[in-house]
């Protein structure tokens, strides 16, 4: 088993303090709109990966309607001022490192030149933690401004990703919520037999997620007995898949709807406790699946107006190897 970074020690350990319904510092919002992926205030890049798991989830459970973040640093320099007992949020930064050259490089930039006949040795991926404030810990930024802002009812999304997934959605008398791999095809209970609207979109977005790992769309392993490791892992990725669409989505939250999402993934925490990697190879396979159901959903990213700061280039010293 790999061991893990310093940096994702801290992100898991913030992952489960923000599950843990005993947590008595989580701040509970009666109503929350989705209002997209978290992004930079000042460079407006969206945050991916991991980064966008936590720092989602930390908007989810705090309540916040704002999902710009920025760096301590970066807030001084744009003049604004990080609020009092404020607590940073962890994420981490991944950079590849020329040896030969000594300097930092994209991706895409190390992939051109391996192909170019580079070796891969002359390349190390190093990470290093960062620490992020959102913006309803800033005084002095700008309100945010959202552009193009999406309105579209929940159920009309749903039935937009049954149509362009191929995927039916029967509703029957049975009381029960599957995905059958067999058949390709979802059944649930009917609308009315759900306590509410939010029940019953989250529940099918959370199958329909479970739907891509079909062979004739993301082909994962999906055909797992109920109570098994694998079946434990499957149900994670879904979840968090369908917690990232939801973000972009107008769907309303009450306390116990957030304490039962909560209990919901908590209880399949088993399998990060026995492998704690599983968290981050869950977190980048629910982020295939949410690009996949945002792609057939016919869902953009909404536009928002950044800060007019120019932000110069984060460098670090690698000081190992990342794990």
């Amino acid at each position: 088993m790999a061991k893990l970074t310093k940096t994702r020690e801290e992100i898991l350990k913030s992952f489960k303090n923000l599950l843990s319904n005993d947590n008595a510092d989580l701040k509970w919002q009666q109503t929350f709109r989705g209002t997209g992926l978290p992004y930079n205030a000042v460079t407006g890049k969206s945050y991916r990966g991991t980064n966008r798991i936590v720092l989602n989830m930390r908007c989810f459970f705090r309540g916040w309607s704002d999902n710009r973040f920025v760096t301590f640093n970066q807030a001084k320099k744009a003049g604004w001022k990080i609020k009092a007992e404020s607590k940073a949020t962890p994420i981490e930064f991944w950079q590849w490192y020329d040896i030969k050259e000594k300097k930092y490089l994209d991706y895409e930039v190390v992939h051109r030149l391996i192909k170019e006949g580079r070796e891969e040795k002359d390349f190390r991926l190093y990470g290093n933690t960062y620490y992020v404030f959102n913006a309803s810990q800033v005084e002095g930024i700008p309100e945010l401004k959202v552009e193009n802002e999406l309105d579209v009812p929940v159920n009309e999304v749903i039935d937009k990703l049954s149509l362009n997934m191929h995927v039916p959605i029967i509703y029957d008398e049975r009381g029960r919520c599957y995905y059958s791999p067999q058949k390709d095809e979802i059944h649930s209970p009917k609308v009315g037999d759900f306590i509410g609207e939010h029940e019953l979109n989250s529940t099918l977005l959370h199958e329909l997620a479970h739907s891509t790992g079909h062979p004739s769309r993301l082909n994962r392993d999906i055909v797992n007995a109920f109570g098994t490791a694998s079946y434990a892992k499957e149900e994670l990725r879904a979840e968090i898949a369908s917690a990232i669409l939801s973000s972009y989505l107008p769907m309303e939250f009450s306390e116990k709807h957030m304490q039962n999402h909560s209990a919901y993934v908590y209880s399949w925490m088993q399998a990060i406790d026995k492998d704690p990697n599983e968290l981050f190879r869950a977190i980048n396979d629910a982020e295939s699946i949410s690009d996949y159901m945002l792609e057939k959903a016919e869902i953009k990213e909404l536009k928002f107006e950044i800060a007019e700061v120019k932000e110069t280039t984060n460098t670090f010293k690698p000081k190992k190897k990342a794990m």
